[in-house]
């Protein structure tokens, strides 16, 4: 598996092939299959929830279901060719996962056939491992596989996959495009202007019905609230007063709209610390700042150099709206 340094949790990189870290699992393929995805569980997917104004249901989106990556991910362990000493390769870019294994299809199967929804193959290069990963429930079986990923895919409100091998069938590549609103670029995850609905009163009374927290804002601010930003600002002011306000927000500011504000300007972590009036600790930067990073509330301005002295904190565009 090969992705950006830091692509994930630490530093961001670009695609262009440089600064990439690697991580190999071994031993038995369906020990592999669930080692790598635990892996990708922990360090890759990431989830968001959203509340939709006027129903109740809220809907998540990831940046790659997991039902599609395992399908993709158990399909290319099935069908490999275990006479190659060529591994299943997993690269994650910027805007896309690549899931590549060697050799492509048994003829008669081609490219124009893989652009289908479901390819029928005459013959398959290890029945056994197929038997043997859909009793472990690893993959479906009965051709089923692109139907399940294109779907797993949609339902998410990803763009379709990509299914390609070359006219000598000596690859297969499956390409899972992520999520746009859930991409990550050089500068962090993406915070520019939002796409959503203008939001009503009674919608944001609505998404503010319950304690605020670093979560429920970020929800907030997915939409557009510039018909509406004076009476948010107002609501939240109030539920500072109430305490409504719960620790994964800010443990020490009395009004969380004074902590927006107090970013209307780039800040140092010594300077966030004096105005909350709390040490300088970790965990007072994992109760206060984490969320609102996380959120895309906040932004790192030296993203690549999380660690650096020279660190300093700035809203993102999504945090500005609530700026007069």
């Amino acid at each position: 598996m090969f992705w950006p340094e830091g692509r994930y949790g630490r530093n961001n990189s670009d695609d262009s092939g440089r600064n990439f870290l690697s991580k190999t699992f071994k031993g038995p393929l369906h020990k592999q299959i669930r080692q790598c995805m635990a892996f990708l569980q922990n360090e890759v997917f990431k989830t968001e929830t959203r509340k939709i104004p006027g129903q109740a249901e809220n809907i998540s989106i990831s940046n790659y279901p997991y039902n599609a990556v395992e399908e993709a991910l158990g399909n290319a362990v099935y069908h490999k060719s275990y006479a190659e000493v060529k591994p299943v390769e997993i690269q994650i870019l910027i805007d896309k996962m690549e899931i590549l294994s060697y050799p492509g299809p048994l003829p008669p199967v081609t490219n124009a056939h893989l652009q289908q929804r479901r390819v029928m193959a005459r013959d398959y290069r290890n029945r056994r491992i197929g038997d043997f990963l859909k009793e472990l429930k690893l993959t479906e079986g009965k051709a089923t596989g692109f139907p399940l990923i294109k779907d797993a895919m949609a339902r998410n409100g990803s763009p379709e996959p990509v299914f390609y091998t070359d006219e000598e069938r000596t690859l297969f590549l499956v390409t899972l495009p992520c999520h746009p609103e859930l991409q990550v670029t050089k500068s962090g995850p993406k915070s520019g202007p939002k796409s959503g609905p203008k939001l009503s009163r009674e919608e944001v009374d609505m998404i503010l019905s319950k304690e605020i927290d670093s979560e429920v804002l970020g929800i907030l601010l997915d939409y557009d609230i510039s018909e509406v930003r004076d009476y948010v600002r107002d609501q939240l002011v109030n539920m500072s007063l109430t305490k409504a306000v719960t620790k994964s927000v800010t443990k020490s500011v009395t009004k969380l709209i004074d902590l927006i504000d107090f970013f209307s300007e780039e800040r140092s972590r010594e300077e966030l610390f004096s105005f909350l009036e709390i040490g300088n600790q970790t965990k007072n930067f994992n109760t206060n700042i984490k969320p609102l990073l996380e959120n895309r509330i906040l932004e790192m301005t030296l993203p690549d150099k999380p660690n650096s002295q020279h660190q300093k904190y700035r809203l993102t565009t999504k945090g500005k709206q609530l700026l007069k």
